[in-house]
């Protein structure tokens, strides 16, 4: 995704109550503002409804999370700066309209950067969802540097969610392990007795040390 390259990829997601838009980004460039994903279009007085961006070098690169509500047109908030180029950081930014106190949020790499508390609902729009560009009075403005795995939902996800969104992608070796189960089994086998066409008795014992009772299948055949 670079500047006037790729171009910019549009849809349109209708939401009110809340929402929870986040991105994997690496900037490709400090000083200026990035539009990375939202309904960042201003064009007539509804726009944006709600946008995820890399702020300018006079709000230190830092990432913001905007939100047009009908009790506050203009709520802006600002997380820590992303100051590295070429480094992935996964932003995440929420929105409750029901969450009482701090329902404002931005996240950078899973941990809340800063929150705030507003009053109203997302004032909604027909303009399109854009990714890695926005519309700014009349103006495109097209993002720099990279953008993975952009995502919107229509309620406010929790702490919990976020960061193990960015800790799946971040290392996904040490959130999901997969290894040889503890303790494995050891199986004693006996003499069958009485065998007939139609029945028999085993004989056999099944011993196993790990956290899960042991279950045993048996085929007849």
């Amino acid at each position: 995704w670079a500047a006037k390259t790729l171009g910019y990829r549009a849809v349109t997601p209708a939401l009110s109550g809340a929402v929870t838009l986040s991105a994997w980004y690496r900037p490709g460039a400090l000083g200026s503002v990035d539009s990375i994903a939202g309904k960042n279009w201003a064009l007539d007085a509804q726009s944006p409804s709600y946008s995820l961006a890399k702020a300018g070098a006079s709000s230190g690169d830092d990432a913001r999370f905007a939100v047009r509500l009908d009790g506050d047109p203009a709520a802006s908030l600002d997380g820590p700066s992303l100051v590295n180029t070429g480094t992935w950081y996964h932003l995440t930014g929420t929105y409750d309209s029901q969450g009482g106190a701090d329902n404002h949020k931005i996240y950078v790499n899973g941990v809340l950067g800063n929150s705030a508390s507003r009053i109203g609902t997302l004032l909604w729009n027909s303009q399109s969802f854009l990714m890695g560009a926005a519309v700014v009075s009349n103006a495109w403005r097209y993002g720099s540097g990279g953008l993975d795995e952009v995502r919107v939902a229509d309620v406010a996800r929790s702490p919990d969610w976020i960061w193990a969104e960015w800790m799946n992608g971040a290392a996904n070796d040490t959130f999901v392990r997969c290894q040889a189960p503890d303790g494995l089994p050891t199986v004693v086998n006996g003499s069958a007795t009485g065998v007939t066409a139609t029945a028999g008795w085993l004989v056999g014992s099944l011993l196993t040390t790990g956290g899960q009772p042991p279950a045993v299948f048996v085929y007849w055949g």
